[in-house]
C-alpha cells in the first residue's frame, strides 16, 4: 500500500454574502430568515460542518440550473450537474443578546479546496487544539467517483 502525501490549505477570509438558510429565531419555538444571510451563488449538494463555532459549506453544484437531463448513447439518459465548484465559505452567526436568534452573519470564502466536488462527506476532527477539516468522496466534473481525501488544517 502507497501512503500519499495529502495536499493542506487554508484560510483566505474574502468578504461574499449567504440565503436559503432557516434558522431558529427562538430555541424551538418559530423559523426566520436572517437578515442579510445569503448564498454568494446557487448552491446544492455540498457538505456542512461545524468548525470553531463556524458553519462551513465545502464543494456542490454551483449551476443555476441544477441537475439537468443528459442523453449519451454509450450510457443511456441520466441526471447531471453541469457546474461544480471548489469553493469553502465559512459563515460565523451574529447572535441577538436579548432573542438568541440571529441579526445577522459574516460570511467569508475561504481558500478553495484542491478539487471540485459535489455529493461529498465531510469531517471536522479535533487533534489537541488543532481541528482538521476532512473532505471525502463524492463526484467530480466528469461525473466520476473521487478518491482522494483533501484535508485542511484552519
Amino acid at each position: 500500500m502507497t501512503t500519499m502525501s495529502r495536499p493542506l490549505y487554508s484560510s483566505l477570509p474574502l468578504p461574499l454574502s449567504l440565503s436559503l438558510f432557516l434558522v431558529p429565531a427562538q430555541a424551538h419555538s418559530a423559523w426566520s430568515y436572517p437578515p442579510g444571510l445569503s448564498l454568494p451563488f446557487p448552491l446544492s449538494d455540498m457538505s456542512v460542518n461545524i468548525l470553531n463555532d463556524q458553519i462551513v459549506l465545502t464543494g456542490g453544484c454551483n449551476s443555476t440550473e441544477g441537475n439537468v437531463f443528459l442523453e449519451d448513447p454509450d450510457i443511456g439518459e441520466y441526471f447531471a450537474c453541469p457546474s461544480l465548484t471548489d469553493k469553502v465559505i465559512g459563515v460565523t452567526p451574529i447572535r441577538d443578546s436579548a432573542t438568541g436568534g440571529w441579526e445577522g452573519s459574516r460570511v467569508e470564502e475561504w481558500k478553495a479546496m484542491p478539487r471540485k466536488r459535489a455529493r461529498h462527506a465531510s469531517s471536522v476532527v479535533k487533534t489537541g487544539t488543532v481541528e482538521v477539516l476532512c473532505v471525502f468522496g463524492g463526484i467530480d466534473e466528469m461525473d466520476g467517483m473521487v478518491a482522494e481525501v483533501d484535508v485542511s488544517c484552519l
